[in-house]
């Protein structure tokens, strides 16, 4: 199976062959991270919802392996979204003495097409480290007889003992539905969230998890994630803050729905099993791609992210960074020299680089200018050109990516000491940047003209290059 197709992504992770959407049961278990997501074993478009699985020691490098959990025809559903934990203690039963680690859990959705339309969460376990997964016997675990009742992301909370279990409820207006279990299979409801005033209409792919403001231990907030599916390329990811004591979400209200990031990846969702020694809360999200004759597969996952909360003069902010392991591909570097702008810098293609896998770190001065960032010049495998652009606006002040023939990306952001921060990762097809401390993020598509052959710095006034670095960035495979 190749993955060296002209515009497939390098270090993104993508499928083999055909659709991928959700990335599912993210799970450490120790020596390996799990990315189980949502495939289609049999097309480039979405169908026979399944579970996809590759593995891998460091976030960057991944190996393929059989698909995990399967469709059920005769039963009559497909495998929706879900989560997967370790069960360390067996509390379920369902381990082998064999495998002394406790069994690997799924808890996904089960889709039944109907009539009548309905989702139920089941279970599955695995006492092969995941390779293989039987179904529970008693699933469904929990039945509601509602037509959206999914998306569960279950963990271990240590302070209430139990399992915890974040389920969307309905299909019209988003609500999140926490319940608690001893052992995965009995489960109750516990509380209930809703923002139909901050966050109208469908919400899916809830997440929630504790982080410690400003990496202070003695501040922690949790988050309750959720997303909104209504714009189909300008998705939008909300957190809400609050706490959770084990039995109920209490939103703190003076805090306003917090929304990192605007663009096609959705669906994010973190690791569990992440040990204390580490303390990352790392995330990953499915960058969407439409079915395209020119690609034997469909859809990519962004490039693993660490989430911290921080502190800013108009409140809290979700911050995401890439994770560090990525600089195991760095390459060849360059160096971006402190300079005055006035139009379009050097470029890094003439500076010998290979621009199509690129990372960039800098710092800007905007000064007078209205923006200020990186112009990419794009072609396809036709010679076709486009160019995309990416940046700080001054009025207002905003992060910003504009791809030709596409609408603008744009969070605000607010210069630091009068200096802005670009981060900027391209790879092939798709380009994901970082604003300030990482508290904007866009990620945009660079279709249909994939491959950026050039990057220059540029200023649309007077504004100035403080310090940067360019990187060539290898392949993951």
């Amino acid at each position: 199976m190749l993955r060296n197709e002209w515009n497939r992504p390098r270090y993104h992770f993508t499928p083999p062959t055909n659709w991928m959407n959700d990335p599912n049961g993210l799970l450490f278990d120790g020596e390996r991270y799990h990315l189980f997501y949502q495939h289609n074993p049999y097309a480039t478009a979405w169908g026979h919802m399944t579970w996809g699985h590759a593995v891998s020691p460091d976030l960057v490098h991944w190996t393929d392996l059989p698909n995990a959990i399967h469709e059920d025809p005769v039963a009559g559903y497909t495998i929706f979204s879900g989560s997967a934990v370790l069960d360390r203690e067996n509390t379920s039963g369902l381990g082998d003495p064999t495998t002394p680690a406790g069994p690997c859990v799924a808890i996904y959705t089960a889709d039944y097409v109907g009539p009548p339309r309905l989702e139920d969460v089941h279970i599955a376990f695995s006492n092969d480290g995941g390779l293989t997964f039987t179904q529970f016997a008693g699933n469904p675990v929990i039945h509601v007889g509602d037509p959206k009742f999914g998306d569960p992301k279950a963990f271990w909370h240590a302070g209430s003992g139990q399992w915890i279990m974040a389920n969307i409820l309905h299909p019209d207006q988003g609500r999140v539905v926490i319940c608690g279990s001893p052992n995965l299979r009995e489960w109750r409801a516990l509380c209930g969230f809703d923002a139909a005033g901050e966050a109208p209409g469908v919400w899916e792919c809830p997440d929630l998890f504790p982080l410690a403001l400003d990496g202070d231990a003695g501040q922690i907030a949790w988050l309750l994630k959720v997303n909104d599916p209504r714009h189909l390329q300008q998705y939008h990811t909300r957190y809400f803050v609050g706490d959770f004591d084990g039995w109920t979400f209490q939103r703190d209200a003076s805090i306003p729905a917090i929304t990192p990031e605007i663009g096609p990846n959705y669906a994010e969702v973190t690791y569990n099993g992440i040990p204390p020694t580490d303390g990352r809360r790392i995330l990953m999200g499915w960058i969407r791609q439409k079915p395209d004759a020119m690609r034997g597969w469909t859809g990519m996952q962004c490039i693993p992210r660490v989430l911290t909360l921080r502190s800013f003069p108009a409140g809290p902010r979700v911050c995401q960074a890439p994770v560090a392991e990525l600089a195991a591909l760095r390459g060849e570097c360059v160096v971006l020299a402190a300079q005055t702008l006035d139009g379009e810098g050097p470029s890094l293609a003439g500076r010998g680089m290979r621009t199509s896998e690129l990372e960039i770190e800098a710092e800007f001065a905007p000064g007078d200018a209205s923006e200020c960032g990186f112009r990419l010049r794009l072609r396809d495998d036709q010679a076709a050109q486009s160019e995309a652009t990416v940046g700080y606006a001054a009025d207002p002040g905003r992060l910003f990516v504009r791809v030709s023939g596409q609408d603008e990306l744009s969070l605000p952001l607010t210069p630091a000491a009068s200096m802005v921060t670009l981060r900027v990762f391209i790879d092939r097809g798709v380009i994901e940047v970082f604003g300030g401390a990482g508290e904007a993020a866009l990620t945009a598509l660079l279709e249909p003209t994939p491959v950026c052959t050039d990057v220059r710095p540029f200023a649309q006034g007077r504004g100035s290059i403080v310090r940067g670095k360019a990187w060539e960035l290898g392949s993951a495979w």
